[in-house]
């Protein structure tokens, strides 16, 4: 995709990389410091540039096909809407918190009360110029050798076995890796960091994040006044949640033993659910179950039996009845077939509001 690096290019050659620095060998000479050991020889080490000064160098040498790439991300994302799936996948689900939490949870705590503060998120922008972004330093991050294509981690000694330089000795450990998949891991992080500065500059991207950031100050200000807590999958109020990592809304069921899985259930770990994905609410009734509050919900693939349970219509609020009436008859039944025994048995599935 790009140039090669001067790292990649110097593969042939034996050298070190000590504290993010190039060491390169000399004809063997009598040397008794400053040395590299091999065969019996000893090769003296010449110090050469850091490995900052040469990435800085090569993108300072390939800046115009660097920004050739950058403009060339920035025609797809402008003209074909290219690369920014995952963006607008991020505020598809901050539409359906928003969502949760306003039309939702709001109606089930009518009475929670909260002063709520603003919070802008901040957005950093990543620039291939900028020095703690560099890569090669990151991808090179201890000591090494590097002989015959292949790259060995030196590890520090007492006794000059491998190599010896200020004041300080080495030996040499298993390779770890090939000059090849260095070089492909920068130009593949490169090509990445390109275009998530391609994405930060673009117009219709920059309005897809502003988006993002309203939403999540409106979210913020919700769930102060609501009461609501935040998980690391999940908003709740109260019984009801939203797990915005599998994007359902449930009603928890009491902890108990369900008799139809063969599974006892703590607090919080099971729920009936119904899908929420660009604020629809969905009709199709599952049971899920999860380890604990941070971890996302799992659907039960099994059919298992509502009994006489029915959705009573396609608003918002019969859907949320529906959902209430199946954790009512869980936690009666202790099961999810409901029994002859109960069919008679009044419960107020309309009463959620």
């Amino acid at each position: 995709m790009f140039p090669e690096t001067d790292f990649y290019r110097k593969r042939n050659l034996i050298f070190l990389i000590i504290d993010h620095t190039y060491y390169n060998i000399s004809n063997s000479g009598d040397v008794n410091e400053n040395y590299l050991n091999l065969c019996e020889l000893r090769f003296p080490l010449t110090k050469g540039r850091s490995l900052l000064d040469e990435e800085k160098n090569y993108i300072k040498k390939n800046s115009k096909k660097l920004q050739d790439f950058k403009t060339e991300i920035e025609k797809q994302i402008t003209k074909e809407g290219k690369h920014i799936g995952s963006i607008k996948e991020s505020l598809e689900v901050q539409e359906d918190i928003h969502f949760f939490l306003s039309k939702i949870c709001q109606p089930h705590n009518p009475d929670a009360a909260g002063t709520g503060t603003e919070s802008s998120v901040q957005r950093t922008e990543y620039s291939i110029d900028c020095e703690e972004s560099l890569i090669l330093p990151q991808i090179l991050n201890e000591n090494y050798a590097i002989i015959n294509q292949r790259i060995y981690p030196l590890q520090q000694i007492q006794e000059p076995i491998f190599v010896s330089l200020e004041g300080k000795n080495y030996t040499i450990n298993t390779s770890i890796a090939t000059p090849e998949e260095v070089e492909g891991n920068f130009q593949k992080i490169l090509e990445e960091r390109i275009k998530v500065q391609a994405l930060s500059d673009s117009k219709k991207v920059g309005e897809i994040l502003q988006n993002i950031d309203n939403l999540q100050e409106k979210i913020i200000h919700l769930t102060l006044k609501l009461n609501a807590k935040k998980y690391d999958s999940c908003y709740e109020c109260g019984d009801i949640g939203y797990d915005f990592r599998s994007r359902l809304v449930y009603w928890l069921i009491p902890a108990h033993y369900n008799e139809t899985t063969g599974k006892s259930y703590g607090e919080g770990q099971s729920a009936g659910t119904l899908s929420l994905i660009k604020k629809n609410l969905g009709t199709t009734l599952k049971f899920a179950d999860r380890n604990e509050r941070n971890s996302p919900f799992r659907i039960s693939s099994k059919n298992h039996c509502h009994g006489d349970l029915k959705l009573g219509g396609n608003s918002l609020e019969d859907k949320m009845a529906y959902l209430r009436a199946f954790r009512m008859q869980v936690d009666k039944e202790k099961k999810f077939y409901q029994s002859a025994a109960s069919t008679n048995d009044n419960y107020d599935y309309q009463s959620y509001y």
